[in-house]
């Protein structure tokens, strides 16, 4: 009985994943349509401005396609680059040499005494030493379903330091990472 129930309580995750998915997508594809087939600002796609600007003469349809693609996620070095921002930020009005926030990157999960299978930390923010928030860059829309991903979460929340997800398929712009890192602290 248990295999049937684990089987159905699977397929129920799937089917809710896959709509909820859906379901972002849509509304995304509906913002970018509605700001103009998904115009981006700068900050968000530096390098695609300039390719798809002389593609647009040659074959407008492909350019514009290129530019949703481009407009809804954020590559992994995009989101490094803005959370080092929020951190500069943050910090700017930090005089107390105790408060000061500090960035690690590639934080080993058994930092936090994690099991030895759990995923390491893509990032860590720390204060005076000690962690305070610890930021995972998930490429994979499902990765946040992973065991590996969940011990480490387990392991933050032992530890009394919270987790924060960045999915690269979702735009996580700059006041997004922000105000997720000011509730972690």
């Amino acid at each position: 009985m248990s295999f049937l129930s684990n089987l159905l309580s699977r397929e129920a995750r799937r089917a809710i994943t896959s709509v909820v998915d859906q379901t972002v997508t849509d509304a995304v594809r509906k913002g970018l349509n509605q700001f103009g087939q998904g115009s981006s600002s700068p900050a968000n796609t530096p390098s695609t401005t300039t390719a798809t600007q002389s593609k647009t003469a040659a074959q407008p349809n492909q350019a514009a396609t290129v530019r949703k693609q481009t407009a809804v996620g954020a590559d992994p070095q995009t989101i490094d680059n803005r959370i080092q921002s929020v951190l500069t930020e943050l910090n700017r009005d930090r005089i107390d040499p105790a408060t000061i926030l500090t960035l690690r990157s590639s934080v080993p999960a058994s930092e936090l005494q994690a099991n030895p299978e759990a995923r390491d930390y893509s990032y860590g923010v720390y204060q005076n030493g000690q962690p305070k928030c610890m930021i995972m860059v998930l490429t994979n829309r499902n990765d946040y379903q992973r065991r590996a991903v969940r011990l480490s979460h387990e392991a933050a929340e032992n530890a009394g330091v919270s987790c924060i997800n960045l999915m690269t398929h979702l735009p996580n712009e700059t006041s997004y990472i922000s105000q997720k890192i000011q509730e972690s602290l």
